[in-house]
């Protein structure tokens, strides 16, 4: 039972009121974590690390810079997921810029993967209709209407009179 979070990371690289001032920015690091901070007492003992941390290091074009990720949480529980961005100048020195973001996923137990425990049958309900009239024909439930049966066929006359079966509303006198 594992359910995954697509995440992308886009952002423009900003040089302040001076662009030559500080260094020119020759890749952009871009980590993703996330760590469980509840897990579910049930899933204690599987043997899967639900903590993952990933890396991609992507170079600016035009000072925009994009990359995805794919998280995985494997066992259900509420994740904190942190995205820390840092930076490389053209003398390979790494600067701790930022931003960082966090944000917290809940990740839910699938439940068509859950074994379904065989319930016992339930009990049949009592008829809502019913019982046949003197002629062994059965009468509609309470609140429908039945058109009466064609006439025989070669035989004319007005046909009988509707039958209604009404029933009051619950709640209403």
């Amino acid at each position: 039972t594992s359910s995954q979070l697509g995440i992308k990371v886009e952002g423009v690289i900003g040089h302040g009121k001076r662009p030559g001032l500080f260094r020119s920015v020759h890749s952009v690091t871009l980590t993703v974590n996330s760590a469980i901070q509840n897990r579910p007492q049930h899933t204690l003992d599987m043997k899967i690390e639900p903590n993952e941390t990933l890396t991609q290091t992507v170079e600016p074009h035009n000072d925009f810079f994009a990359s995805q990720f794919l998280l995985g949480f494997p066992v259900p529980g509420l994740y904190q997921v942190t995205v820390d961005t840092s930076v490389t100048d053209d003398s390979n020195d790494n600067w701790q810029t930022g931003p960082r973001h966090t944000l917290n996923v809940r990740s839910q137990e699938d439940p068509s993967s859950k074994v379904s425990v065989p319930q016992a049958p339930r009990p049949t309900p009592p008829s809502q209709y019913i019982p046949p009239n003197p002629q062994g024909v059965p009468l509609p439930p309470p609140g429908v209407n039945a058109l009466p049966p064609p006439p025989p066929p070669g035989t004319s006359g007005p046909p009988p009179p509707v039958q209604q079966f009404n029933m009051p509303r619950p709640g209403l006198p």
